[in-house]
């Protein structure tokens, strides 16, 4: 049984009773079947040599009847997702997980207690789990190979055949930078056909549109996304932008949404994720799609290049563990002394604090009594820390960088774009992603990434020779949404759906009292971002459970 989109997603089952002839399978505009299998045949059935001859963005699957084996490969970064499945007859996977529930391969499609708690505390579920239980990924970087006994597939072996290289003493210079930057994106230009490119009006998207221009790209499409909430808008950055490489500005103006556009995002997101940004990310896709079939993003600067607000806030708790704790608690602002509490903690429990959107016991009070018991509450963080990440006290930013590119950067960031891209037939592509210069940048050593508090301090530097200065280090906005405005306006409709108590005993999952007590707080007061993000992350959970079940 098979099926696929124009994008290349793929659907099929190994019937490993009949002894298939051998097969591949793959998701990628940069391969088709034919190339993938002569890569197959040329590392001499080596998987992780033949993960590495592949670039880009993809997902494969080998089927070598001779070697009685089955290759699932997931690409360095994870901008392909690859799911799988046991069934009766054998190992059915896909690009998405609503193929297999379509194909009948997931009969059983029982929620995980353990993914739901991951949910929660990431907004997003870590590899290898999904949200059913006996559907997985296959994580980013990594071969999962079963090899056949007798017709059945023994217990898989994972192989890691990617990670970023160990930090080096080589100064880098701007120059540098922005060479290995531009032959990174030349490497993910498509052999043929126009393409476009995304443009929020910050550093990372800025560049990549001036570096196509430089390219000889003129009248480029760029799409931008702009919000009433001039505190969330960069629209007008990036028309400026626009203007001065010569490039065809299209603006998408987000007023109000609606229910049926969150419903569809959802949909599309396979299971439980709550990034907001998906929503305007999904109608630039939309947009984009009738200008091109590969868009160029900036996406994984921030995570490749120490800019995201976590590896700051690690940086600066390295410091802070050096003053005493009497220090510590006259530090001038409460933003600081809260910070520094958690100085006392070792730095992956740090880590885990800083990026957790609920603390376990926070969790653990909107839990069912019931679902509270079949919980194993250390799964969720212990799972996430499996990582091959080596933790260091005084230098955890690095640590916090590789942990991020295992999990945060495949299973959020890319995993948004490509779930909301191929929805509409399209394809990003980022140039910070480019094998060659990430492991290039992998190697940059933390202090010239991250000077005085800021991060990305050597892009910074290599994009005066082509950006204006004002707009390189004005303060970083972020690609925010107006979560709180829409669930108390547009989205009320879809937060009594999810809070409603009848519905909520039903499921099983939450406390009917607890999550009342959630919302009244969220209906009562002006909402900290925080509180909003954790609403939300509810209603997109209840959303998809009525969708599945």
């Amino acid at each position: 049984m098979s099926a696929g989109l124009a994008t290349g997603r793929f659907c099929a089952q190994v019937d490993l009773r009949q002894r298939p002839s051998s097969s591949v399978w793959i998701d990628s505009r940069q391969h088709d079947e034919a190339a993938a299998r002569e890569a197959w045949v040329a590392a001499l059935g080596d998987a992780a040599h033949f993960a590495e001859s592949l670039q880009g963005a993809f997902a494969a699957v080998v089927w070598d009847a001779a070697a009685e084996r089955l290759v699932l490969v997931r690409d360095r970064f994870g901008e392909k997702p690859l799911y799988w499945t046991r069934t009766p007859d054998g190992i059915a996977f896909a690009s998405e997980i609503k193929m297999l529930r379509a194909a009948g391969m997931v009969p059983d499609a029982s929620v995980s207690p353990e993914a739901v708690d991951a949910y929660l505390s990431f907004t997003y579920i870590p590899a290898p789990s999904t949200i059913h239980q006996k559907v997985q990924k296959v994580p980013a970087g990594h071969c999962i190979i079963f090899n056949v006994r007798a017709g059945v597939a023994v217990a898989p072996e994972s192989l890691r055949y990617f990670t970023l290289p160990d930090r080096s003493r080589q100064r880098a210079t701007p120059a540098d930078m922005l060479e290995r930057l531009s032959e990174g994106l030349r490497r993910r230009l498509p052999a043929s056909g126009p393409i476009a490119a995304f443009l929020s009006g910050g550093l990372d998207s800025s560049l990549v549109v001036a570096l196509l221009a430089r390219e000889g790209f003129r009248r480029l499409p760029v799409f931008s996304a702009g919000f009433a909430d001039e505190r969330l808008d960069e629209s007008e950055h990036a028309l400026r932008i626009a203007r001065l490489v010569e490039a065809e500005h299209h603006l998408i103006r987000l007023t109000d949404v609606d229910p049926d556009l969150v419903g569809r995002v959802i949909f599309h997101l396979d299971e439980p994720m709550a990034d907001a940004a998906c929503i305007p990310t999904w109608l630039l896709s939309q947009e984009a799609s009738r200008a091109a079939p590969v868009i160029f993003t900036g996406d994984a600067a921030d995570a490749l290049l120490v800019g995201d607000h976590w590896f700051r806030r690690m940086h600066r708790l390295d410091h802070l563990e050096r003053l005493p704790r009497l220090a510590r608690a006259l530090l001038p602002t409460r933003k600081l002394r809260h910070l520094a509490a958690l100085a006392d903690l070792p730095p992956a429990a740090r880590y885990l604090r800083i990026r957790q959107k609920w603390t376990p016991a926070e969790r653990a009070a909107i839990y069912a009594p019931d679902f509270r018991r079949r919980l194993d509450a250390t799964a969720a963080d212990a799972s996430y820390l499996a990582a091959p990440v080596e933790w260091k006290r005084g230098g955890s930013v690095e640590a916090a960088v590789r942990l991020d590119s295992i999990h945060g950067l495949p299973e959020d960031l890319l995993m948004k774009s490509d779930k909301m891209a191929s929805a509409h037939g399209v394809e990003c592509r980022s140039p910070f992603l480019e094998a060659a210069f990430a492991h290039w940048a992998g190697r940059i050593p933390i202090h010239q990434l991250l000077v005085r508090g800021r991060g990305k301090h050597l892009l910074r530097k290599a994009a005066e020779a082509i950006l204006p200065r004002d707009l390189i280090y004005r303060r970083k906005q972020g690609f925010q949404t107006p979560v709180a405005r829409w669930l108390k306006g547009p989205l009320r409709a879809l937060v009594e759906a999810a809070f409603e108590p009848v519905f909520v005993r039903q499921q099983g999952i939450f406390d009917p009292a607890a999550l009342a007590l959630l919302r009244k707080r969220f209906e009562d007061a002006a909402p900290s971002p925080a509180l909003a993000g954790q609403v939300w992350q509810i209603v997109c959970l209840q959303t998809w459970w009525r969708q599945i079940f």
